[in-house]
Formats: C-alpha cells, structure tokens, sequence
C-alpha cells in the first residue's frame, strides 16, 4: 500500500500570532524546515491542528507549497488489520491536540504523553507502527517531531514531482491541477 507523508515548511502570512510563533518554535527547537506533518492514506487525508485535534478528510489535491510530499510503500495487511487501523483512527478524531504531550516531552524531555491526545508527528508515527514500518517500530511516538520522522525515515522516503502529483489530482477527480 502507499503511502504519502506531507511535511510542512511554509508559515502563512495570514495565521495568528500564536499558530506562527509555536511553528517558529518547533522549527527552532528541532532544526529543520519542517514543524508539522500529516499523513494521506487510501482515500483520506488524515490531519491534526492546535485547536481542535484528529480530523479525517477527503483527500484533498496535492498542489499546497507549504508542504514537501515524499511517497513510500508499506507491506499489505489483510482486512482485519484494517478494520483495527481505521476504528483507531475514527476513536482518535476530535480528540484534542496533546499541548501537555509535546510540552513535556519535547520541551522539558520529562518524556510524559497524554494517551487520550495526540500532536501531529506522534500520531502520524502510531499510525505508521500499526502500517508495520520497521524503521519506527522500537521508537515511542511520543518522541518524534517531524523534524524526526523525515530524518528516521526520509532514506526510505521519495520525494514526488510536480508530474506525480498531477497524477495523483487526475486520478482523485480535480481538475484544477498544480501548474
């Protein structure tokens, strides 16, 4: 099965002091371009944000800048492991976003997590542990930043191009795609 990583890099001008100053800080604090990700599965578009947590959604067409698209394949799973990966999911949306997580786990590295929340590279890393991506098995989801995620898996990982992703909208129904 595929499955498509969306890194986020670009800050938008239009955002609230709050939302631009916390991905500045997680751009400082981890080093990278990257200070969220999200995750595109099957026909869903599985996100987080700061105000309200876990959403599911149609995909959406991949012709956002802001994020850095990177491809890989994951081993088959049979039905029931489906069923398992996507009630996970369904339990998680709306759940809120884990403030008291990634506080102390990143920032004070007390490596203490809410069970019931979830910010976005830590969901996206159980999501992967239950897809069986082996570089990620022994790792806590609780740890990893995207900064993190891209690093332990961007060996595996393949950037797609403007044609790819073209591809990708044609075969979801846009029409208006990225030039």
């Amino acid at each position: 099965m595929t499955v498509i990583l969306a890194f986020k890099k670009d800050i938008k001008p239009h955002w609230n002091f709050i939302t631009k100053f916390m991905s500045k800080v997680v751009q400082y604090w981890t080093g990278s371009n990257y200070y969220h990700v999200e995750l595109i599965l099957e026909d869903k578009w599985i996100s987080s944000n700061t105000k309200s947590g876990v959403h599911i959604h149609s995909l959406k067409p991949l012709r956002d800048t802001s994020f850095d698209y990177f491809e890989f394949t994951v081993p088959e799973y049979t039905l029931e492991q489906r069923k398992v990966l996507w009630d996970f999911l369904r339990r998680q949306t709306s759940t809120g976003y884990d403030w008291k997580g990634i506080f102390l786990s990143h920032g004070i590295a007390l490596d203490i997590e809410n069970h019931d929340r979830w910010f976005c590279s830590e969901r996206v890393t159980r999501i992967l542990q239950q897809l069986y991506v082996s570089t990620l098995m022994d790792v806590k989801p609780s740890r990893v930043s995207p900064a993190r995620l891209y690093d332990i898996l961007c060996y595996g990982l393949r950037k797609l191009d403007s044609e790819e992703i073209r591809d990708i909208n044609r075969a979801i129904g846009y029409q208006n795609e990225q030039k």
